[in-house]
């Protein structure tokens, strides 16, 4: 599990320096209209990965069900049922690209004829894209059920290299967005051919192409449909606002928003950094009857890393956010700054509990979240179009963040104390435990920092935010980990 978070880690690091070293030079060629326009359509498309209807997740718990019961004929019955299921999506899904490029004035009646022509291209490489990439999110879930993390990272790494090259070839010629798109699309592709081979030769996967069990379609199907409803609460709540923009502003404001949930998306890697390896080890905790004091106390641990990590990021960004933004994109994107970080605030407490949903997917009770989350999702939809009227652009963060707030933390843990037998006040008390004073000394550097040491150059940008890390880990190290978290890191080092 280490060795996978630190993988995951590692690939996320270098998806951020791509993001925050070429955005400026791509939004420099491009310009503000195309780059909006280029988010706008991997946005949009990104609405057709949800007819994978959560089976991803439902094939990593079962797999890891079967494993933990040593039940490979299972495991291997239950990956050749799904690749048929994932058959008949795609099937679905090239007749939804059709009907789509060929009606794109009705779901963009702003665009021009030449934006609409650029569009149209791009979706061909995107929608090719996602044919493959869905089949491969079967393998994928059976590597991740089997807990083996480390090559999927480790490909993931060497794509984004192979990406990278791509991009300073693309920025050396000068090309547009439609190669952007190709770019990306190839490397998805690659990439799920390298990780379905390595599955069915790791796991030595016996498919049984003409196996269907009715009954265990109907479980998987309804594990997977309120997985399914908590992707499109996710799609709703993250992708659809720049939908919403595109309608009742312009594609000029789309490149702002869109990189400020660029910056919101580094800080979500995060947490999915680490709980993507949970489900496995949350579905153990069930098999084998883990206590509850157990399951909390586990829960805490995950939620203690991913605090450490978001909160050093969360108070850097608060700090010195807004001069990163000027030194990385100039004033006039200054607003990024404002929107990344109220959706970064605001998501700090469901992130921090990551963990936990995990834990709900693993005991199968994740109906009543997802229907809650769905229904959110319904209302920040409602509360975007009137707060943009009123607020313009910061309007649909001020109904993002409302509706997390209200679903994601007060009903949810609600539902989680209540149903989940977790343990909330010792989930938070434990995973807070020592870090209050830590924090408050953090607060009082930043201000100091930021009032006495604040140079409009990279060099001092990147020398405050240095000293500002490493003033956090000896802070942290000594005031807030505990023993266990010390042994652990020291033993992590020493392996």
């Amino acid at each position: 599990m280490k060795w996978g978070v630190v993988l995951t880690f590692i690939a996320m690091a270098t998806t951020m320096f791509v993001g925050l070293f070429f955005t400026p030079a791509i939004i420099k060629l491009l310009g503000k209209e195309q780059y909006g326009l280029y988010n706008l359509i991997r946005s949009f498309v990104g609405y057709f990965y949800l007819f994978e209807f959560g089976l991803s997740a439902a094939i990593i718990r079962y797999v890891a069900k079967y494993t933990a019961e040593k039940n490979t004929l299972k495991r291997d019955q239950l990956i050749s049922l799904s690749l048929w299921v994932f058959l008949l999506i795609d099937v679905v899904i090239i007749l939804m690209a059709l009907v789509t490029m060929y009606n794109l004035p009705i779901f963009f009646p702003k665009l021009t004829v030449q934006e609409l022509e650029e569009a149209r291209l791009m979706l061909y490489y995107l929608f090719g894209s996602i044919i493959i990439s869905i089949i491969s999110n079967v393998f994928l879930g059976a590597l991740s059920g089997s807990s083996l993390f480390i090559f999927p990272r480790v490909v993931a790494l060497f794509t984004e290299f192979i990406r990278i090259a791509g991009i300073i070839a693309i920025l050396y010629f000068k090309l547009d967005a439609i190669a952007l798109v190709a770019l990306g699309s190839v490397v998805s592709v690659f990439s799920a051919i390298i990780n379905i081979y390595y599955a069915i030769y790791k796991l030595k996967i016996k498919l049984y192409y003409t196996f269907w069990d009715s009954a265990l379609f109907q479980k998987i199907a309804k594990y997977s449909f309120y997985i399914f409803l908590g992707m499109l609460m996710g799609s709703i709540y993250w992708e659809l606002d720049i939908y919403i923009i595109s309608r009742m502003i312009d594609t000029t404001a789309i490149a702002v928003y869109a990189v400020a949930m660029q910056l919101n998306g580094i800080f979500k890697m995060t947490t999915t950094a680490i709980t993507s390896v949970i489900l496995p080890r949350a579905t153990a905790l069930v098999v084998t009857n883990e206590s509850e004091e157990g399951t909390t106390t586990f829960l805490a641990q995950v939620g203690r890393f991913i605090l450490y990590i978001y909160l050093l990021m969360s108070l850097g960004f608060f700090f010195f956010g807004k001069l990163f933004i000027r030194l990385w994109l100039g004033e006039d994107f200054i607003a990024v700054w404002y929107i990344a970080l109220v959706v970064v605030l605001g998501a700090f407490v469901p992130r921090v509990q990551g963990g936990i949903n995990d834990l709900v997917k693993a005991k199968n009770k994740h109906k009543f979240l997802a229907f809650l989350y769905f229904f959110m999702a319904l209302v920040n939809v409602f509360l975007t179009i009137i707060f943009i009227k009123k607020w313009g652009l910061n309007g649909a963060v001020y109904a993002t963040v409302s509706g997390l707030i209200l679903g994601n933390v007060l009903v949810a843990n609600y539902y989680y104390s209540k149903y989940m037998h977790v343990q909330i006040a010792s989930f938070f008390q434990k995973t807070f435990q020592n870090t209050y004073i830590p924090f408050l000394l953090m607060l009082v550097l930043g201000y100091l920092m930021n009032h006495y040491l604040a140079f409009y150059s990279w060099l001092a940008f990147v020398l405050e935010i240095m000293l500002y890390t490493l003033v956090y880990i000896v802070i942290f190290w000594n005031f807030a980990f505990s023993a266990k978290e010390k042994q652990f890191f020291k033993s992590f080092l020493n392996d």
